[in-house]
């Protein structure tokens, strides 16, 4: 009988220990852990970094970055490869950028909100070949964290 005492004892405190961690994600101790954190959590990188391609011209593509506020994209982490059977590295005309002082990387530009940024291609690979965009970028969100650097690929 004490057996049995001792271990249903042991099991409720494990189950008390156990109970506040049981729903940690929603609640902790009768907060929510999302209004507690409120805008310190980082968005998801496809949120944070919006990237659509729309091609133009033969040989001009436009590329738009829709960044939150509070988040931004460094111009010099930023590059675009047209890749089809020959790899062609884009000729970028960049808006105007922000001046900004980074922990890690110094003096860098970077933008804000959202910004438009025209391609062009001089290289010409078979214009029958199927061709994909690669843009890499990275950026950060301000105060918080910085992303690691990452890739979309557009079909074009």
């Amino acid at each position: 009988m004490r057996q049995w005492t001792l271990i249903i004892t042991l099991i409720s405190l494990v189950a008390i220990g156990i109970a506040p961690f049981a729903r940690a994600d929603d609640t902790l101790h009768g907060f929510s852990t999302t209004a507690a954190l409120g805008d310190d959590v980082p968005l998801p990188e496809e949120e944070a970094f919006a990237v659509e391609a729309v091609a133009l011209d033969e040989g001009q593509i436009l590329v738009r970055f829709t960044m939150p506020d509070g988040y931004y994209l460094y111009r010099d982490r930023a590059r675009f490869l047209l890749e089809g059977e020959d790899q062609a590295e884009a000729v970028v005309e960049w808006p105007q950028a922000v001046a900004h002082h980074d922990e890690h990387f110094g003096a860098v530009a970077v933008f804000y909100g959202q910004i438009e940024v025209p391609l062009s291609f001089t290289h010409r690979a078979d214009e029958s070949a199927p061709k994909s965009l690669l843009v890499r970028l990275q950026g950060c969100k301000e105060n918080s964290v910085c992303y690691p650097p990452m890739q979309r690929k557009f079909t074009l």
